[in-house]
């Protein structure tokens, strides 16, 4: 049987592009202060910082928490320095005057539970330990200058006990319990109206794919909003192939017919 497609759908928003538009880069020196007592409060949040540490990393490559007094074990890693609790990193950013309006996100790519405050106002939590986590802060983060703090716990009280105890994100054995944040840490400003995900489902048989494209802030969108969608086939054949789009406006469902390429010029009825 000849396989007419093989999905390489290609959907993007032409509102002046639909590619992220700007990234601050988040690494540097970052206030620090380690909540050895479990006493934290968001109360202590001003002037919280007793420390400073370097970011991306964790609090053992930066020497914070307690020296590890024995080195002789040898089931597992011997670490020099250990810490277990809540540590809060602090830190003054700038947002630039063509952020207004944009959709400001923070990314930290590999964490423990965490929570954000801006200027002293909690963003919200995260308690993903095994994928990066994000936080939309576009309604606290406008242009000027803003305090930015994160708390990240690693104890045994921010998840649950089996995860504690069994999960290689905290074995001793596998990469350790450390504090901190590595790989991507950054902040990141978009379009208000963009592709949240594309969800593709294909049927060999018939074939068909069928595409569910989901986006963001319709209600923020110019009378220039279009949605493209490209599909390809996977034999280089010069033909192309029909693509069929649905749609909702004003409650009433909408199909749409093209060949290769389909343009769909939406407003905030759309869905």
């Amino acid at each position: 049987m000849k396989r007419y497609v093989v999905l390489v759908l290609c959907a993007l928003i032409s509102i002046g592009g639909f590619a992220i538009d700007d990234v601050k880069d988040l690494r540097g020196m970052w206030g620090l202060k380690l909540d050895t007592a479990r006493v934290f409060q968001a109360s202590m949040l001003t002037g919280a910082a007793t420390d400073s540490m370097l970011l991306p990393s964790t609090t053992d490559l930066a020497h914070k928490g307690f020296r590890n007094a024995d080195m002789t074990v040898t089931n597992n890693l011997s670490r020099p320095y250990t810490f277990v609790g809540k540590a809060l990193y602090s830190k003054q950013v700038e947002i630039p005057a063509q952020w207004k309006g944009k959709y400001i996100t923070l990314l930290m790519e590999r964490t423990k539970p965490t929570k954000v405050w801006v200027d002293g106002h909690l963003a919200g939590s995260n308690d993903d330990i095994s994928t990066q986590q994000v936080y939309d802060l576009s309604a606290l983060l406008t242009p000027g200058r803003h305090e930015l703090a994160i708390l990240v716990d690693n104890s045994p009280y921010a998840i649950p006990a089996q995860v504690f105890s069994s999960s290689h994100a905290y074995s001793e054995s596998t990469q350790t319990n450390w504090n901190g944040i590595i790989g991507r840490f950054e902040l990141r400003a978009e379009e208000p109206c963009s592709i949240m995900a594309v969800k593709t489902v294909s049927d060999f048989y018939t074939p068909q794919v069928k595409a569910e494209v989901t986006l963001r802030g319709m209600g923020k969108a110019d009378s220039n909003l279009r949605l493209v969608l490209d599909v390809v086939r996977d034999d280089q054949a010069t033909s192309t192939v029909e693509v069929i789009a649905e749609y909702l406006i004003n409650g009433t469902r909408q199909n749409v017919k093209g060949s290769g390429r389909l343009v769909l010029h939406l407003n905030e009825n759309n869905q």
